[in-house]
């Protein structure tokens, strides 16, 4: 839920409620984060953020409709999450179904045809996930744990011989996809 920019159509009501209206309407909340050093450490951004703006509109470029929100606090996420109103389905949302011919072939089939069950709604996200269950008890996991030791350990091996580490890239990345496809059975 933290960099996948959620597109959300929030009622005027909530956006207009979740901050009073001050001096930081007119500043870009958002320009420090276009700065390579905010890269390193953009928590104190995004503390500033969530304290001054918890509910941002985040600007899109030659776009006139419906744009995205950054939501910077656990219970507005948890809010959003459960209410039927909103989708994790990227084409429900205007902004990607108006700008398919501006996104990258791999987007554009992702939001039209390609589904996951991390971007589908209920009830299908319902029915997949019954399915998955049954390859993630804590028995089979479990069953699993020194296998999957000697993943991490390999995955960090070939991180350290590149000379450079990237948490993310090298291990965050590659493990769960690995993981969940010795879980199905797939090599």
């Amino acid at each position: 839920m933290t960099s996948a920019a959620w597109q959300l159509n929030l009622p005027a009501s909530d956006r207009s409620s979740s901050h009073p209206s001050s001096a930081a309407d007119d500043f870009d909340l958002l320009l420090p984060l276009r700065s390579a050093g905010s890269l390193e450490n953009p928590y104190p951004i995004y503390s500033v953020i969530r304290t001054v703006r918890p509910v941002l509109e985040v600007p899109v470029p030659n776009y006139a409709g419906p744009g995205m929100w950054m939501l910077t606090r656990y219970r507005d996420v948890h809010a959003v999450l459960r209410d039927p109103r909103f989708s994790v389905e990227r084409i429900r949302a205007p902004l990607v179904r108006d700008n398919l011919e501006r996104m990258p072939e791999f987007l554009r089939q992702s939001a039209q045809g390609l589904r996951s069950m991390l971007i589908i709604d209920p009830p299908d996200h319902t029915r997949v996930r019954k399915l998955v269950n049954k390859a993630f008890t804590p028995k089979r996991i479990a069953a699993l744990r020194g296998h999957l030791e000697a993943i991490m350990r390999e995955l960090a091996d070939e991180a350290l011989a590149k000379g450079s580490f990237d948490l993310i890239h090298d291990i965050a990345e590659p493990l769960p996809a690995v993981v969940i496809a010795e879980l199905l059975g797939v090599p």
